[in-house]
Parts: C-alpha cells; structure tokens; sequence
C-alpha cells in the first residue's frame, strides 16, 4: 500500500510539473505575454531554499497549489494575459484627422424660419445639398442672389466651397457666377448662392426649398507672400492662355 501511494504520488507530481512547463512554454508565444504580465504569487518551497525532493513533497501535502500550472502563470484567480491587458490605462484617442475621412462637425445656425439644413443625398457624397430659403425668378441671361437663410462655421484649417449642382445645370442651364463661392472659417454671415440662367429663352423660378447648390469643405494651407527678386525657371515659362492648344 506505501509503495503504490509513493508511485501514485511520484506521478502526480511529476504530471503537475510537466503541465506547468508546457502552459509557460505555449503562453510565452501568445502576443503580448512576458513574465512582467503574470501575476506575481508566494514563493514555493524550492524557492524558500528547499530540496527539489522536498519541495516536490511540501507540494503535494500542500494540496499542489504551487504546482498549479494556471495558478502560477495566469494568478489564482484565474485572470488569463488578456484580462490583464485589458485593465490597463486605454490609450488617449488620437486627434481627428481632416482627411482621414472622420466627420467633421459642421455647426448651422437658422437666419430664417424657411431655412432647410443641408443634406446629403448618399452617406457617401462629398457634398451637402443647399437649400433655397426664398423664391425668386431667373429670366433667361440673368443672375440672381438666393439666401439658404443659414450661417456655419466652418472649422479652422476648412475652406468650404460652394459649387453648383449639376442637375440645374444640364436641365435648365443654371449654374454659379462665382464658382466655387468660398466661405472662410470666420464667416458668420448668410450663405447666399448667386444663379445664373445661361438659357437664352426661357425664365427659370426657385421655390423655397429647392435645392440650388452644394458645399464641400477643403483643407487649405496658409502660405506668407514673400516678394523674390526672380523666380526658378520652368519649361513651360510664361506660356499662358491657349498655350497647349
């Protein structure tokens, strides 16, 4: 009976010893893993000073808490790398990115009763739809100013440029006078939209509500003039207008 408790002993403990140096060995290739992540724990007997052959005996009378391969590696609770990861400080989010395409906050303020916020016709459009605020009638030639009766503040670092849209232009020939109309980020005015009926034949009328633009917004770069006594010379030289055919 004592010598197959000894043999019953002896493998058990030798069984827990080869369990522990497996699950350090597959653990120290998980991402992230070192022996800095692992929960520190109290000393086993070997490590107070004792024989390996009585430490092996220390833990097995123990109940083989120190041979506990998860006890050792992943901590007695049981918390693996990943729970302890997790409680770590997160990182501090980046700053927002102007052209990483992150939405940018655009503020609106109404002017008039009869103003519609801009919107797009797809998630995905570059542009937001202005909408006419008041009625007016374009004869055939002629140029209009039409309010949105809004006012935005474009962010620093934006330009927002305003472009006609191109169902206006191929059904009715109206398009911009001044395209693209810019709005500088410290405009707090009425954004107007001025028209232009390029039909030599019939009037054009705006209802309110209709659509009669796009804004987009643009990053700019702000450069200092500075007056040069010459500039680099180029191929193309002072070749302007028609030059290329």
């Amino acid at each position: 009976m004592t010598v197959f408790r000894n043999y019953t002993k002896s493998l058990v403990i030798s069984s827990a010893k080869i369990a522990k140096t497996a699950f350090s060995f597959g653990l120290s290739f998980l991402p992230g893993s070192s022996s800095d992540s692992r929960t520190s724990r109290p000393p086993v007997p070997f490590e107070s000073g004792l024989a390996p052959e009585e430490a092996d005996e220390a833990a097995y009378n123990g109940g083989l808490d120190s041979l506990d391969p998860y006890e050792s590696v992943l901590g007695g609770n049981g918390a693996g790398v990943s729970d302890q990861t997790a409680a770590e400080p997160a990182a501090a989010p980046s700053a927002p990115s102007r052209l990483g395409g992150r939405m940018e906050e655009l503020r609106f303020t109404r002017l008039n009763e009869a103003a519609t916020l801009p919107t797009r016709a797809h998630d995905s459009d570059a542009g937001l739809d202005l909408y006419a605020a008041e009625g007016a009638r374009i004869g055939p030639g002629q140029r209009v100013s039409v309010g949105t009766g809004l006012a935005v503040a474009v962010p620093e670092g934006l330009a927002g440029l305003v472009l006609p849209r191109s169902g206006l232009a191929l059904k009715h020939g109206v398009t911009l006078v001044n395209s693209p109309g810019l709005i500088d980020p410290g405009y707090r005015g009425e954004v107007r939209v001025v028209l232009l009926n390029t039909d030599g034949t019939a009037e054009f009328r705006i209802a309110p509500g209709d659509r009669v633009a796009q804004l987009i917004l643009v990053p700019i770069a702000h450069a200092r003039p500075n007056e040069a006594d010459s500039l680099e010379s180029t191929a193309r030289g002072e070749s302007g207008f028609g030059s290329t055919g």
